[in-house]
C-alpha cells in the first residue's frame, strides 16, 4: 500500500470510530426504496442485513449499536464480535425476535426479501439501502446519522468522503479515456454495466466501461467479446499476494491491448464490492492503474 492509501486508510480508521452525541426526538428518514421509516426515537439496537450496511454504521459512530449481522461482517475488526443472524440468503427469524431490535436495515439488492417480508409483517421497522453511485455513499453516511442520532459523526464522514471523491474526480475524470474490462466472475464469465457503483468508479478515474450499455445490470459475456472491445485495462478482485487464476487466464489472449502491454490489475474486492467509504481506497488504486495505462498508449 502505498503512501496515500495508508494516509488514508488511518484517517478513516479515526472516523469510524468517533461517536457525537445522540439526539434525541422522533427519527423520520427516506429509504432507498422511497420508503418513509419513522421511529420514535433515534434506534439503539440495529439489525445489519449487509456487510455494507455493518461497515457504514461503524463509520458514523453507530457500531456498538448493532446486535446481529450476517456473514462476511468483517470490517471494522469489532464487527466480527457481533452476533450473526444468518447469511445473503437465510436469516434466523427466531433469533432476530430474540435480540429485540428497534430497526432492521436491508439491502435493497440483496437475496433475502422473503426474511424482511416477514420481519415487515410482524411489525419491525424496515430501512432499505441501497448506495449505487459515489455521491450516494456519501447520502447514505448521513441518512444513518440522522437514524441513529449521530448527525455531527455522519456529517464528517460524508464531507471527508465527498472531499476526497472530488480530488480523484478533479485528478483523474477529464484525461484521455481509457477502455476497462471489469471481471466479476470467471466461469460464467460476467462484467458489470454502466449502472453499478463499479462502474463509476472506472468513470470517475476516466475509463469507459466496455460494457456500460449492456441491458442486464451483471451480464454474462464471452472471450470473444471482450477481445473486441479491445480494452486497454483489465480489472477484478485480488486478495492474495499471487496472482489468482483469471489474471492468469487472460495472458494468452495477446490481441487484447491489455494484455499485451501488461495492464491486468487486482484490486482488493472489499474495497470495490462494498458500497462504503472504503470504495475510495479502491478507486485510489483504480485510477493509478488506468492511468498507468494512460501514459502508455
Amino acid at each position: 500500500m502505498n503512501v496515500r492509501l495508508l494516509f488514508f486508510s488511518l484517517v478513516l480508521a479515526i472516523k469510524c470510530t468517533s461517536v457525537s452525541a445522540t439526539t434525541p426526538g422522533k427519527v423520520s428518514v427516506l429509504d432507498d426504496r422511497g420508503h418513509r421509516v419513522e421511529l420514535p426515537l433515534p434506534a439503539k439496537r440495529i439489525i445489519s442485513l449487509a456487510p455494507h450496511v455493518t461497515e457504514n454504521l461503524f463509520a458514523v459512530g453507530a457500531g456498538g449499536r448493532i446486535v446481529g449481522v450476517v456473514e462476511y461482517s468483517d470490517f471494522p475488526e469489532a464487527a466480527k464480535k457481533i452476533t450473526r443472524i444468518g447469511g445473503y440468503r437465510h436469516v434466523n427469524l427466531e433469533q432476530v425476535i430474540a435480540l429485540k431490535p428497534d430497526l432492521i436495515i436491508a439491502w435493497a439488492g440483496g437475496g433475502n426479501d422473503e426474511a424482511v417480508a416477514q420481519l415487515t409483517a410482524l411489525g419491525y421497522p424496515i430501512y432499505y439501502s441501497s448506495p449505487n453511485t459515489l455521491d450516494h455513499v456519501a447520502d447514505e453516511l448521513i441518512r444513518l446519522g440522522q437514524l441513529v442520532g449521530n448527525q455531527e459523526t455522519a456529517n464528517n464522514a460524508a464531507d471527508y468522503f465527498r472531499e476526497r471523491f472530488e480530488q480523484l474526480k478533479k485528478q483523474y475524470a477529464h484525461r484521455q479515456p481509457v477502455r476497462v474490462f471489469y471481471q466479476v466472475w470467471s466461469d460464467p464469465l460476467q462484467t458489470l454495466n454502466g449502472t453499478t457503483l463499479i462502474s463509476s468508479v472506472i468513470e470517475l478515474c476516466g475509463g469507459l466501461n466496455v460494457f456500460h450499455d449492456a441491458p442486464m445490470v451483471a451480464p454474462q459475456v464471452t472471450i470473444e467479446s471482450v477481445v473486441s472491445a479491445e480494452p486497454q485495462v483489465i480489472l477484478g478482485g485480488k486478495k492474495a499476494h499471487e496472482p489468482p487464476p483469471w489474471m492468469t487466464m487472460w495472458r494468452s489472449w495477446t490481441s487484447i491491448p491489455a494484455v499485451s502491454k501488461h495492464h491486468i490489475y487486482g484490486v482488493n474486492p472489499d474495497w470495490l464490492h462494498r458500497h462504503t467509504s472504503r470504495i475510495l481506497l479502491g478507486a485510489d488504486e483504480v485510477c493509478q492503474f488506468i492511468h498507468q495505462a494512460r501514459s502508455e498508449a
